[in-house]
């Protein structure tokens, strides 16, 4: 199960939800399952409008700390990506103040389709399998996504930098290509059946392959989940440039999961960062 916000964290957010669906017109469910983002930064959950039923997601930052590329991300996206990358439409924004914090209220079109796990990370395999036409779809999304023009950055080129060298030891050589991605591919913000993809905040310019790599990151609680996704996706992961996608989403990663050292996958995150340093003849 997902890690909970302190009870502080749980009483503010959960109030601030109940706030957020009054501000934009709907009812809170409060016998609905609500879904809690980063160490309690967002909670999600269903609302009703009227007759129908939507998805409301409500975010916080402390004034003057707010990250921008976050807080508007998912306006961004609805007016930068083409209809055809698959998503819920964002329907309705609001944001206003509690000093010392800031909201952010979005209501979106209700998915009828569930992500496939509850964690970024996977702990066991799948329910089912994901079929050749899934993987197709996401590769087609992720690629639509691609061409799209940004002055957004998911990660910024000195901090991916920084990054590798802090936990590589190993200076950056050459020029790497960057392209515009999701920021947060993993299997909680990916549907099954028809493919979805949820929770745009972060998109913007990353290293070329910084998707997938976040993608296999996030699979290597499961093995065999892994090889698929470097199966499916060996063009943007092998080479050097997949390479340093890897290196910048492990680092990245770790970095932000050490201060809880009980997480499950930095063990793995820190096999992989070995496999990484490693020549690639030997790896």
């Amino acid at each position: 199960m997902p890690n909970l916000p302190d009870p502080q964290t749980r009483y503010r957010m959960t109030a601030a939800f109940d706030v957020a669906t009054h501000r934009l017109g709907g009812q809170p469910r409060p016998e609905a399952k609500r879904i809690w983002g980063w160490r309690g930064r967002t909670l999600s959950g269903p609302a009703t409008v009227g007759d129908t039923v939507a998805w409301v997601r409500v975010a916080s930052g402390r004034i003057g700390e707010i990250a921008q590329t976050f807080w508007h991300g998912n306006a961004a996206a609805q007016r930068a990506l083409p209809t055809t990358v698959p998503r819920p439409r964002l329907l309705l924004r609001d944001e206003w103040e509690t000093r010392p914090w800031r909201y952010a209220a979005e209501m979106f079109e209700y998915a009828t389709v569930d992500p496939l796990s509850e964690t970024a990370a996977v702990p066991a395999p799948l329910s089912g399998p994901l079929h050749l036409g899934w993987w197709t779809t996401l590769r087609g999304a992720l690629g639509t996504v691609a061409t799209v023009p940004t002055d957004r950055f998911t990660i910024g080129p000195i901090w991916a930098s920084q990054l590798v060298v802090d936990r590589f030891g190993q200076p950056v050589a050459g020029d790497y290509p960057w392209a515009t991605c999701h920021g947060d591919v993993h299997w909680a913000n990916l549907a099954g059946g028809d493919l979805m993809l949820f929770d745009w905040e972060g998109w913007g310019s990353g290293p070329v392959g910084y998707d997938a790599a976040t993608l296999l990151v996030h699979s290597l609680l499961v093995p065999d989940l892994a090889v698929q996704v470097r199966a499916h996706f060996a063009d943007v992961l092998d080479g050097e440039h997949g390479r340093y996608a890897q290196q910048v989403v492990v680092a990245e990663q770790i970095w932000r999961r050490e201060d809880t050292p009980n997480d499950p996958l930095l063990p793995v995150l820190h096999e992989h960062a070995a496999a990484l340093r490693r020549p690639r003849s030997q790896a």
